[in-house]
């Protein structure tokens, strides 16, 4: 499972989840990793499109709902997930 909190259109954390993410998703996420970006925004709008899709949402609705300090921990956070490093559903279950 990935799982993402960002905020929605008035400011209000939102939680995003995604339970099944296929291996062809996996496949293109790490192409997207090796691919060469002229510069940041481009890297930053094609991860989002990636993520995006990966979470069935817009591409618009992460970029307006991550803060600009928080891009990179949620980017990182999002590949963990992806790669199987975390299960947030563990971690909160380990916390309790």
């Amino acid at each position: 499972m990935i799982k993402l909190e960002i905020r929605d259109e008035n400011g209000k954390k939102k939680v995003i989840k995604q339970n099944w993410v296929t291996t062809r998703q996996l496949l293109d996420g790490l192409a997207l990793v090796d691919e060469k970006f002229a510069n940041r925004i481009e890297y930053i709008n094609s991860v989002a499109e990636f993520m995006a899709k990966t979470l069935s949402v817009s591409a618009d609705e992460l970029l307006d709902g991550i803060s600009a300090w928080d891009w990179d921990t949620k980017e990182a956070d999002f590949w963990s997930q992806l790669l199987g490093g975390t299960d947030p559903e563990e971690v909160t279950e380990e916390g309790n």
